[in-house]
């Protein structure tokens, strides 16, 4: 199967042009972690911005700098996303690695415009025009993921809900990851931890603003 990175169909809005192929750390780093903490029910209430972990209908709620652990299963980033528009980009950056480096690199106070983290400008991944088939490791490169009702080409998540500010209540499915040019499901990986970076870019400044910025990461079990 043709991967994601230099796919004939590969789409990505003029914003965010796709980037060259990421190449994987094969040896992943720890950090020091307390007990990770168990997936719970589904939170009741959030605040303006929020990342969650989903897994087989239960929910945790994800802080910055957080420690989680799953199955090694199928599981979902849920978060709010303001709909996609020439005039209001909003989108949700995703940044997946197997090492602390992709959270090392994303420090907050940074302008996208700076090349040393993952959420600069020209390193999104590009796309299927239905979204991603599988995840791409690396620190380097994010996830580019944003929706636009008026354009099946730029819907890259599921929508689960509408949310009471109009948002929208986004899904993202980790259930396979890209090795070569196939794309290999999370159960088959020995892979031990995931680490994430997450921008939510709320204000459109431009900016890693600290309470736009989830850092975490995610051991599977």
């Amino acid at each position: 199967m043709m991967g994601l990175l230099g796919c004939p169909e590969a789409h990505l809005p003029k914003a965010e042009p796709p980037t060259v192929p990421v190449q994987i750390d094969p040896t992943p780093t720890t950090t020091a972690n307390p007990e990770p903490l168990p997936v719970a029910e589904r939170p009741t209430k959030r605040g303006r911005l929020f990342v969650e972990l989903e897994q087989r209908g239960r929910t945790t709620t994800v802080r910055d700098r957080g420690h989680y652990e799953l199955s090694r299963a199928p599981f979902s980033l849920v978060f709010p996303l303001d709909a996609y528009r020439n005039k209001s980009r909003h989108v949700a950056q995703v940044a997946i690695d197997t090492s602390a480096k992709v959270i090392d690199a994303s420090v907050i106070g940074k302008n996208k415009d700076d090349d040393s983290h993952p959420f600069s400008m020209g390193k999104g991944l590009a796309a299927h025009r239905d979204g991603y088939h599988s995840i791409v490791l690396g620190s380097d490169a994010h996830h580019y993921l944003l929706f636009d009702p008026e354009d099946k080409s730029s819907q890259r998540v599921e929508i689960l809900s509408t949310l009471p500010d109009g948002r929208y209540e986004a899904s993202f499915h980790v259930a396979k990851v890209l090795r070569g040019q196939d794309d290999v499901p999370i159960e088959q990986l020995s892979i031990a931890k995931l680490f994430f970076a997450v921008l939510l870019d709320d204000n459109l400044n431009g900016r890693l603003d600290e309470g736009e910025l989830f850092r975490f990461e995610v051991a599977l079990k």
